[in-house]
């Protein structure tokens, strides 16, 4: 969704808040690049996972639906209760095996997934050129930075819409920015050289 104004000329874009307007620092335009990069490269694997998932429920629903449908004609000839209770265990094995996937929502994700890998490239272009404009002070840099932060934000709500989410693709990011940055040695007052 893109940013909403109210009336004291805030906007509210994903869950942060900016007063007035705010300033798109090449920080933060970086931070979007790389979550971008990141889900765009994931997310379509996590579309396909959740199909996957889908798949194998109804094809085990259809397996078990058939066994039960065959196995029925015995019991029924046989007039055995094993038999009968059996039959009637995999009657519930195979609506169980239907239900599961509706209820979690993975064919639901799964589409509703697709599309985000190649939204997060497009706006992982627009945000690399907003960058660039930001870096090299073009003129109306904070307005195509404005656009390109809002557009990345807006498929962020989207992925974060996501049920179920994809938690541990959200814990390698998470772990990624909790990681801090290697320091690099500063050189001494007197020598000029580098201490170990």
């Amino acid at each position: 969704m893109p940013a909403s104004a109210d009336a004291d000329g805030r906007a509210e874009s994903a869950g942060r808040v900016q007063r007035g307007a705010a300033m798109i620092s090449a920080s933060r335009l970086d931070d979007c690049i790389q979550s971008a990069d990141f889900w765009g490269n994931h997310i379509g694997l996590y579309a396909d996972w959740m199909q996957t998932l889908s798949d194998r429920y109804a094809i085990g629903s259809a397996l078990i639906s058939t066994v039960t449908g065959l196995a029925i004609w015995g019991s029924i000839s046989a007039s055995a209760l094993w038999a009968e209770v059996a039959t009637g265990l995999m009657a519930f094995a195979a609506a169980a095996a239907a239900i599961v996937p509706k209820v979690r929502g993975y064919g639901d994700c799964a589409r509703q997934a697709a599309p985000l890998s190649a939204e997060y490239g497009h706006s992982m272009g627009e945000l690399q050129d907003a960058l660039d404009a930001v870096k090299s002070n073009r003129p109306k840099a904070q307005v195509s930075a404005r656009k390109a932060v809002e557009g990345f934000e807006a498929i962020k709500a989207k992925k974060d819409a996501l049920r179920p989410y994809p938690r541990k693709l959200q814990a390698q990011v998470d772990a990624k920015r909790a990681t801090p940055a290697p320091i690099a040695p500063q050189p001494s007052a007197g020598g000029g050289s580098v201490n170990p």
